[in-house]
């Protein structure tokens, strides 16, 4: 089976991880971001707008897509990142989500920005 979740994450200034509770009902073989939207709440000054990374326990610290730091309004960035486990595993609980700048450090947002996320879950039977 496919499960396509939504999950709205807010960092409060100063603040480089979220968390999110996930309970997907069956163990899961593939985890597949299918795209990211990221808001900030002070736009950076001209010229000083950069990528942000996210990682998330949920795929251990890997990255799970890029956004970028520019626009109070919400920019979608399509991401096609998909994770693979060799054996299924049960995802429910607490997950978090960190912002990376550039240079590997935690971003530190200035104000309240919120990140988007859309995942899907996919289980062994629909791997075939």
């Amino acid at each position: 089976m496919k499960y396509t979740r939504v999950y709205y994450l807010n960092f409060p200034s100063n603040t480089s991880v979220a968390s999110a509770y996930i309970n997907i009902p069956n163990v899961v073989k593939t985890i597949h971001c299918k795209s990211m939207a990221y808001q900030v709440a002070n736009v950076p000054a001209a010229g000083t707008a950069q990528y942000i990374t996210v990682v998330s326990s949920l795929t251990q610290n890997q990255p799970l897509g890029i956004v970028f730091e520019d626009s109070t309004y919400p920019i979608n960035t399509g991401n096609d990142i998909e994770y693979e486990s060799s054996n299924p595993q049960p995802v429910q609980g607490y997950y978090t989500f960190t912002l990376k700048a550039p240079d590997g450090s935690d971003f530190l947002p200035s104000g309240s920005d919120y990140l988007v996320v859309i995942l899907e879950f996919n289980t062994p039977d629909e791997l075939f």
